[in-house]
C-alpha cells in the first residue's frame, strides 16, 4: 500500500494556512481527542512543531469551541456531528 506524505516547509505558508490546515485536521477528528494529539498529527506533516504551530493549535481549539464545533470534557474534545 502506498501513503502519500506531504511534509510542509514553514517558509512556504503564511499563518492563514496553517490555520486552515489546523482546524481541518483538528475538525477532521471522530474520536475524543487532546491537545497533544493534534500536535503528534501535525509532527507528520511539518518538520518541526514550532512556538506559533503550537499558539495556532490553542487559538483554533478555543475558537471552535466557540464557534459551537465540539465539546470539551476535562481535557478530551469532541468534534459535534452536524447534519447540513
Amino acid at each position: 500500500m502506498i501513503v502519500c506524505k506531504k511534509t510542509f516547509n514553514e517558509k512556504d505558508m503564511r499563518e492563514e494556512d496553517y490555520i486552515f490546515v489546523i482546524s481541518n485536521i483538528i475538525l477532521s477528528q471522530t474520536d475524543k481527542f487532546k491537545y497533544e494529539d493534534i500536535i503528534n498529527k501535525l509532527k507528520t506533516m511539518f518538520k518541526n512543531i514550532t512556538t506559533k504551530i503550537e499558539n495556532i493549535v490553542k487559538n483554533c481549539l478555543v475558537r471552535l469551541r466557540e464557534d459551537g464545533f465540539f465539546l470539551v470534557l476535562g481535557s478530551n474534545y469532541s468534534v459535534i456531528k452536524i447534519n447540513i
